[in-house]
């Protein structure tokens, strides 16, 4: 983790109040397995004090709705009631030389924080994946067992397609974890849904996104580089995520998501103007 000395964009000017919120009494938490101790609900819609800033690289997005900010110990949620989905997950990934390789967990848990309270089995027999939004490999390999049970909350999930969760969107999580954070001692990652004006629903009321972005961030010499991607739902299995990128605008555009507000305006500008052409 040597480059977190060098980031001076993340600090983030300190928050009025956070509510702490224990999870308990999740019935689909895996069987002989701890329970999730005590994540945090931050209250709504302020900025978080500087503990948050490990998993945001350059401030909090802002949102044009109204968000619920859940801290969890590896990666913080904007967490949308009306979608029922996460709208951005922010996390930080920095370089394990021997990863600790968990037991994947086999079932989902409510997240009680939450209003919606989605359940796992609203997911059941939509045709649709619960994908994760905070990699469960990439956070159990950084921050342990309790951290990976955490990334399990139907917070972190959204409806995804088999093809697009298991093979397109798991192989850019994959590049991420084991090749960049690895390689470059550090990266930051802010990853979401993208949602049509009147989005397709879950029987439950659960909106299905139209696409997912991705944005990874590295810094050289204490100044920052992008990868940004879009990836639609009907992402054909064998696709190299190579061909999904694209630039922050562009992403914003498609969110209402504006990204990196703690930054210089002319270094926004520069760092969301920018398409990268190849992959690092």
């Amino acid at each position: 983790m040597g480059r977190v000395a060098r980031c001076e964009h993340w600090l983030i000017p300190a928050v009025a109040a956070f509510i702490i919120a224990s999870v308990v009494g999740c019935g689909e938490m895996p069987t002989k397995r701890p329970a999730i101790s005590s994540p945090t609900t931050l209250a709504v819609s302020t900025s978080p004090d500087g503990t948050y800033r490990d998993f945001i690289y350059g401030g909090l997005p802002k949102s044009p709705q109204k968000l619920t900010l859940l801290r969890n110990k590896g990666y913080l949620v904007g967490y949308s009631e009306n979608h029922k989905d996460p709208v951005w997950v922010a996390y930080r990934l920095g370089r394990v030389d021997h990863p600790a390789l968990l037991p994947r967990p086999t079932k989902f848990s409510v997240d009680d924080r939450t209003v919606s309270r989605v359940r796992s089995d609203d997911y059941a027999k939509t045709g649709y994946d619960r994908g994760h939004m905070a990699p469960n490999h990439a956070i159990a390999t950084r921050f342990g067992e309790q951290a990976q049970l955490e990334t399990f909350l139907m917070s972190n999930v959204c409806p995804q397609t088999p093809d697009l969760n298991r093979k397109a969107w798991e192989r850019l999580e994959a590049t991420e974890a084991d090749v960049y954070a690895n390689r470059f001692e550090e990266i930051w990652v802010i990853d979401g849904p993208i949602f049509d004006d009147q989005p397709d629903k879950l029987s439950t009321g659960v909106d299905v996104p139209r696409a997912f972005f991705k944005i990874i961030v590295d810094e050289v010499a204490g100044k920052p580089r992008i990868l940004a991607f879009i990836m639609p739902q009907a992402v054909k299995a064998s696709v190299s995520p190579k061909a999904f990128l694209t630039s922050v605008e562009e992403i914003e555009k498609e969110t209402g998501l504006m990204f990196f507000t703690e930054l210089p305006s002319e270094e926004i500008r520069k760092l969301e103007e920018k398409t990268a052409k190849r992959m690092w």
